[in-house]
């Protein structure tokens, strides 16, 4: 099986037209959502995002990145002085029976954009051990070893409902969120709606990871 995605591109011929700035990929705007006219706001697909991770430019081209640019857009139209977030691109997918998630950084772009990373992995079931009906999922965390902080994640999932879990590393991630802190996370749990406690990924997976950054001396 091959699956190619190649992506979209913004159409910014009547943004270029007006003598707006145009970036590498799209209209350039500050953090404020201001285009290089001031008096002009943009958002959604057709701007250029700064990545938190990499600080590069890149398209934001998924549905949360336009509605919140959106919004934020018209409130610092009417006066405001809101600041649009540094993107991860958190996203969510569904391939045939699998569900798909991913935020931050891959190891393989961490890699390129020469970041000294560890991989840690844990599998674990949608419910406690001894509930019928738990899914298995899989949850993959990418730290930057000189920061210890948590810089990407991806999970697959035989269910729909553990893939949300990305939501958290998302939140995670923009608040600096190293291994040590991942450790202490304290997940609501109940039997038929969660992994059992001692086994929840997230913190297990950051475990992994602490033992090697934070040996004893």
């Amino acid at each position: 099986m091959v699956i190619l995605s190649v992506g979209v591109r913004p159409n910014i011929e009547l943004a270029g037209d007006a003598g707006l700035r145009i970036g590498e990929y799209g209209l350039e705007v500050n953090e404020y959502l201001q285009t290089s006219d001031p008096d002009i706001y943009a958002g959604g697909d057709l701007i250029e995002y700064e990545h938190l991770i990499t600080k590069k430019s890149i398209l934001g081209q998924i549905r949360p990145n336009a509605v919140i640019s959106g919004r934020i857009a018209a409130k610092n139209a009417l006066g405001y002085e809101i600041k649009f977030p540094k993107l991860l691109n958190s996203f969510a997918t569904k391939l045939f029976d699998k569900s798909i998630a991913s935020v931050g950084v891959t190891e393989a772009i961490a890699r390129e954009e020469g970041f000294d990373i560890l991989a840690t992995k844990q599998a674990a079931k949608s419910k406690y051990v001894m509930m019928e009906g738990g899914k298995p999922y899989t949850v993959k965390l990418i730290f930057d070893r000189d920061t210890k902080r948590v810089i990407g994640a991806q999970i697959i999932a035989d269910d729909e409902r553990s893939v949300r879990y990305i939501d958290v590393i998302a939140l995670a991630i923009r608040s600096g969120w190293t291994a040590l802190d991942l450790t202490t996370l304290r997940s609501a749990g109940q039997p038929e709606l969660s992994p059992e406690p001692s086994a929840e990924p997230i913190t297990v997976a950051a475990e992994g990871a602490f033992k090697e950054l934070y040996p004893l001396a």
